[in-house]
């Protein structure tokens, strides 16, 4: 990305579909990676300008899905997407299936109703059952349509497809006839479309099935989807940087987390964990983490709370760490401070160790004291 000449980066966010916006010195926004540009303020006209601005501060997502650009005199200029009118699924019936024809000669004589069967597995997936559930209605068991619908719903394969309608019964709420189910589907995955999430949260329909059983609205998946964007945009922006940097994660994944974090945790919850050990090491002073350690030190059991005690403790008495003008012992690795920091008791040792003989070397004559106690706090290495 190359910016006018004379003109610097001040700030950057993910944008929600995709690549980000740069906030330039001058005001300008300059959109990267396939994200969509709305305005900036070096495009307004003269009379939107508000006074003096005394430079430029940061740039913000804003819940309509655009950004906010702030002066560093606190002034704000806001630069949405126009309103989109979306289509929202019809709602939900409360009676069971559409009754098809009440009844068809045995013996396979009815041709509508066979057709009407046929194009019903068709739309439901199930064209697995076609032969079965055409030779049971053709059959003197069968001979009707609603018969044959009861045998359809005692398959494993309907049970399995249509997930949701037992869960929906189990859960107290009314049931819905199977075309409705298919236009919830139908209006969830244009939600998820529009909004650019991963499609790998909710391929299938047994995904699909919980907010179905949860009685979830489109309306409602619409809101909750809204909300895991801000959610995403308010995370820390270290743990944004450390999600994008180690697993290239950006604003949709996080706000489908957020959406429903039982499905998120397939996908990014090793990942959301590991980023924020990554950007608590980061916030600490201790450093950057690569994806291998943070992931490491989530599989080991670090949780976040502990990320942030540990490495602040390691930023703050890095001191003790180097080599200085006339030590003969080593200093303490990269590895070992990691090690410590993960609970292994020989590295806790030897920090603790070396506290106490660099504290020994300087008492009395001033220099490093911040060593008297160790790495306090990393576990219980004595």
């Amino acid at each position: 990305m190359a910016l006018p000449p004379g003109v610097q980066v001040v700030s950057r966010i993910p944008a929600p579909g995709g690549g980000e916006w740069v906030l330039g010195s001058d005001g300008g926004v300059f959109a990267v990676g396939g994200a969509n540009f709305y305005g900036a303020y070096t495009t307004l006209p003269d009379q939107a300008r508000q006074g003096d601005r005394g430079g430029w501060a940061r740039i913000d997502p804003t819940v309509e899905g655009g950004y906010m650009l702030t002066s560093a005199r606190g002034e704000t200029y806001h630069f949405n997407p126009p309103p989109i009118q979306r289509p929202e699924a019809p709602t939900a019936p409360t009676a069971p299936v559409p009754q098809a024809p009440p009844t068809g000669p045995a013996q396979g004589e009815d041709i509508s109703g066979s057709k009407i069967l046929e194009n019903a597995l068709a739309q439901y997936g199930l064209q697995d059952l076609g032969k079965e559930l055409l030779d049971y209605y053709r059959g003197p068991a069968g001979g009707s349509i609603e018969a044959t619908y009861i045998r359809m719903r005692e398959t494993d394969q309907y049970k399995k497809r249509f997930s949701g309608m037992e869960a929906r019964r189990a859960a107290g709420y009314a049931p819905i006839s199977e075309e409705a189910y298919i236009a919830w589907e139908g209006a969830a995955k244009s939600l998820f479309n529009h909004y650019s999430l991963p499609p790998e949260f909710y391929d299938t329909p047994e995904e699909l099935a919980s907010f179905i059983a949860g009685d979830v609205s489109p309306t409602e998946l619409k809101t909750r989807i809204e909300d895991g964007y801000v959610a995403a945009f308010n995370a820390p922006p270290e743990v944004r940087n450390a999600l994008q940097e180690m697993y290239g994660v950006d604003a949709p994944s996080l706000a489908a987390f957020f959406l429903d974090p039982q499905a998120g945790e397939k996908v990014i919850q090793k990942k959301w964990t590991a980023a924020q050990i990554g950007g608590q090491a980061t916030k600490s002073g201790f450093g950057a983490l690569t994806k291998e350690e943070a992931e490491a030190l989530s599989v080991g059991g670090m949780s976040v709370q502990e990320a942030q005690q540990r490495f602040g403790i390691l930023g703050e008495q890095s001191e003790l760490f180097g080599m200085i003008p006339g030590e003969v012992a080593g200093g303490v690795t990269r590895e070992e401070q990691l090690a410590a920091a993960g609970g292994d008791i020989a590295a806790q040792k030897k920090i603790e160790r070396r506290g106490q003989e660099r504290t020994a070397a300087f008492q009395g004559g001033g220099g490093f004291a911040g060593g008297q106690t160790g790495l306090t706090g990393l576990g219980e290495a004595q």
